[in-house]
């Protein structure tokens, strides 16, 4: 009787070890899921007072476990309006569907050509198209520089 209660319980545990493995095999990384590069427009305001719309790129680079780089290729703008090519790390990347995937809110803390930008990048991607919004502050500006970016793959 032992001996049955004994094997009962081996065949219980390596059923639930057997499972726990394809759970592992089914789960993805979204990292690579939303890597590419991004080619649409953006848009540019401050305190909601539109400052224009420019051709532009975003590259999203995977990394490892569901992190990525976002980078605003090249930058854009003009004049007082010009945003630096702003590249970000550590975003972290979520989805509940494999359909949705999420840039989850990250800090920008970054210098580009002698310009300090602070502030924060987030979105999603969805269908091989992109809306990422950076909302920073350039150097000494006073008020974030909102751009929103929309574009596919």
């Amino acid at each position: 009787m032992r001996l049955r209660i004994f094997f009962a319980m081996i065949f219980v545990a390596l059923l639930a070890l057997s499972c726990e493995d394809k759970e592992k095999e089914n789960t993805i990384d979204c990292s690579k899921a939303v890597a590419g590069l991004y080619e649409g427009s953006i848009s540019l305001s401050v305190m909601n007072q539109e400052q224009g719309s420019f051709d532009a790129k975003v590259r999203i680079d995977a990394r490892s476990d569901n992190t990525v780089k976002v980078t605003l290729v090249g930058g854009v703008g003009e004049g007082a309006m010009q945003l630096g090519e702003i590249s970000v790390e550590n975003v972290k990347v979520t989805t509940n569907d494999q359909v949705t995937y999420n840039l989850v809110e990250t800090a920008v803390n970054t210098t580009v050509e002698q310009v300090a930008y602070t502030g924060t990048v987030k979105g999603f991607v969805k269908n091989n198209k992109a809306e990422v919004t950076f909302a920073v502050k350039p150097g000494a500006m006073p008020m974030d520089v909102c751009a929103k970016f929309t574009g596919e793959k």
